[in-house]
């Protein structure tokens, strides 16, 4: 049994998603560098290192599924093994960003109330 193929509209809606998802992980990695950057002019502050490290872990989590993506429009007979692994690879990373995130906020709220 063939696998499904999407059609060419399809191809086209999962074209404009791998290609904002291409571009939104570069804006991404932009904002990590420039947040561990802020770090070496203004001195460490952990939650800023925390924090330009999850914008570079979620600029990993939308630039590794891309591939996967732009597979889906450019073979045939994989798409629904490719979009599988995409969303395998974005659910990898927003896991990793989840835990990050969430010890970041609880970093910010311990700071806020001043605990740390």
């Amino acid at each position: 049994m063939s696998e499904f193929e999407f059609n060419d509209e399809h191809n086209a809606v999962i074209t404009i998603f791998s290609n904002a998802m291409y571009y939104m992980s570069i804006t991404m990695m932009i904002l990590g560098v420039l947040t561990l950057g802020k770090v070496f002019f203004t001195g460490f502050v952990f939650t800023d290192v925390l924090l330009g490290f999850a914008w570079m872990v979620m600029a990993a989590g939308f630039f590794f599924p891309v591939d996967n993506f732009r597979n889906i429009v450019n073979t045939e007979g994989k798409d629904i093994t490719e979009l599988i692994t995409g969303f395998s690879e974005i659910r990898s990373g927003w896991t990793l960003v989840s835990i990050i995130l969430g010890l970041y906020l609880l970093l910010k709220i311990a700071d806020l109330s001043g605990i740390v």
